[in-house]
């Protein structure tokens, strides 16, 4: 009797741990810039990244950069990318609003990880610091049939050039963006314009502090609401763990009735 309790117990246990491995998997999505540096002249490759732990069917993202600093030149493929018929990919790059559109959709799902594009730049001044680029999520839905929206977070950004995007992006209900991921520091395009500033009215030095005290109050709302997205996803494990425990419990008793009664037939036929 007391292996079959044992044999309970691992099962109960086991399945508890699946169910946390199953939660955790769901996860969200990511998309990241690996940024760069170089100067005047350089042509830099910037690959933008995927990561996921949800079952993906389907984006389009836009890529956005501050012409005064880099200059698009080209556009390749990654090997997250399926060359097949079963999957579409495009992209298009807007010279008026330095913008680069990326679609992809896959009749499946997206693969969990890997390159998206790599574009290339052409630097228009030094660049010691990240490049001005910034992202957003325009679109992306799961694979199933009904075609679910998801949001994606934006990672590897420069933090002041993505707050110009956001501020553009006033209908964007996609994207979220990574506190404490994105570079504080100013890039090359910013520090001209900040000097630019600085010589026409000098009133740069009372704007910087005010933009880096919303800065602040933006990472503190984004890391309470980690917190709270953290908590959440826990919750579920939890619940699992006891639903799995109770069942345990439930078989448990009725086994140890059947051997109960078993034990007292027994005694009867002696």
């Amino acid at each position: 009797m007391f292996k079959k309790i044992r044999k309970l117990l691992v099962v109960a246990f086991c399945m508890a741990f699946f169910f946390g491995m199953t939660a955790e998997a769901e996860g969200n999505t990511e998309f990241h810039v690996e940024n760069q540096t170089g100067k005047a002249g350089d042509i830099v490759t910037v690959p933008v990244q995927f990561n996921t732990g949800q079952e993906v069917g389907g984006f389009q993202i836009s890529v956005y950069y501050n012409s005064d600093v880099m200059e698009f030149q080209s556009l390749e493929k990654g090997d997250l990318i399926l060359e097949n018929d079963s999957s579409i990919f495009d992209y298009n790059h807007i010279e008026e609003s330095s913008e680069i559109v990326v679609v992809y959709v896959v009749a499946d799902t997206v693969k969990d990880e890997g390159v998206i594009v790599n574009i290339n730049f052409k630097l228009k001044q030094d660049c010691g610091e990240d490049l001005p680029i910034g992202m957003g999520v325009d679109q992306m839905v799961d694979g199933s049939e009904d075609n679910n929206a998801l949001t994606g977070t934006v990672l590897g950004v420069d933090a002041t050039f993505q707050e110009k995007v956001m501020e553009q992006r006033t209908d964007d209900t996609s994207t979220v963006v990574a506190s404490g991921d994105a570079s504080d520091s100013t890039s090359g395009g910013s520090s001209s314009e900040n000097s630019t500033s600085d010589s026409s009215d000098g009133q740069t030095d009372g704007n910087g502090a005010e933009e880096t005290t919303d800065a602040e109050v933006t990472g503190k709302t984004d890391a309470e609401n980690s917190e709270n997205e953290e908590s959440g996803s826990i919750f579920p494990i939890i619940v699992g763990a006891i639903v799995v425990v109770v069942i345990a419990a439930v078989v448990l008793i009725v086994v140890l009735k059947k051997e109960s009664r078993h034990g007292r037939r027994g005694k009867r036929k002696k």
